[in-house]
C-alpha cells in the first residue's frame, strides 16, 4: 500500500446478539420446544390516535461551512438526505401489562422507562409514572399475560396453542414470541387479537 491510500474497510451494520434468550425477571411458557415470556402486549384505555410527521432538513443557513470544492449538497440520496415521514400518534392515559414474575425485579428493571415506542429521542412516548401491582390470583389460574377477558390473546402465541387453551383466534401472522423481536429468523405462525 502507497503513502496516501487507505486499507478497505468492511463495516458489520447489523449486530445481532450472540445468544437470543434475552433474561427477563418474568416466567417461561414452554410448549412443543417453543419458550416465551409470560407478559401481555400493553393494554390501553382512552386512546386518542393521531398523525404527525418527524422530518429532518438540511439546515440551508449554514451552507458556508461546506468546505473545498463542493459548492450544493445533495439531499435525494445521500447522509444528508431529506426526510418527512409520517407517524401515528397515540395519547393514552395509561399502558397496562400482565405479567407472571419476580415483583422486585419486575420493577427494578422497568422504574428505570423514561419512554415508550419510536422517536423516543424527540421526545415522543414519555412516561410520566411507573406501577407495579401484585394480584391476588394463583399462578396456575392467571391468564391475562396470555389471553385478555374477552378471550381473544393478549400477546403474541403459537395459533395452535392459543386454539387448545379455548381462545377466539381472529387472525394470523409471522412474527417473533420472543425477544429480540425484531429478528425475522425466529418468526413463528402467531395468532393476533384484531
Amino acid at each position: 500500500m502507497s503513502f496516501g491510500e487507505r486499507e478497505p474497510r468492511s463495516y458489520d451494520v447489523t449486530w445481532e446478539p450472540e445468544d437470543s434468550n434475552i433474561p427477563l425477571p418474568l416466567a417461561k411458557m414452554r410448549w412443543r420446544g417453543l419458550t416465551w415470556y409470560r407478559a401481555s402486549a400493553a393494554g390501553t384505555s382512552g386512546a386518542v390516535h393521531g398523525r404527525s410527521f418527524w422530518t429532518k432538513k438540511w439546515d440551508r443557513e449554514h451552507e458556508d461551512v461546506l468546505r473545498g470544492r463542493a459548492r450544493t449538497v445533495t439531499l435525494t440520496n445521500t447522509a444528508m438526505r431529506e426526510y418527512k415521514v409520517p407517524l401515528q400518534l397515540v395519547a393514552v392515559s395509561h399502558l397496562e401489562f400482565h405479567a407472571v414474575g419476580n415483583r422486585r425485579r419486575v420493577w427494578n428493571s422497568i422504574k428505570k422507562i423514561r419512554a415508550v415506542g419510536k422517536k423516543i429521542s424527540q421526545g415522543y412516548g414519555v412516561v410520566s409514572s411507573v406501577e407495579v401491582e401484585r394480584l391476588d390470583i394463583p399462578v396456575e389460574r392467571f391468564s391475562l399475560d396470555y389471553m385478555s377477558k374477552d378471550g381473544a390473546p393478549a400477546r403474541n402465541v403459537p395459533v395452535e396453542w392459543a386454539v387448545e387453551q379455548g381462545m377466539r383466534v381472529r387472525g394470523q401472522i409471522a412474527a417473533p414470541i420472543q425477544p429480540p423481536y425484531w429478528r425475522i429468523k425466529d418468526t413463528h405462525t402467531v395468532s393476533v387479537a384484531v
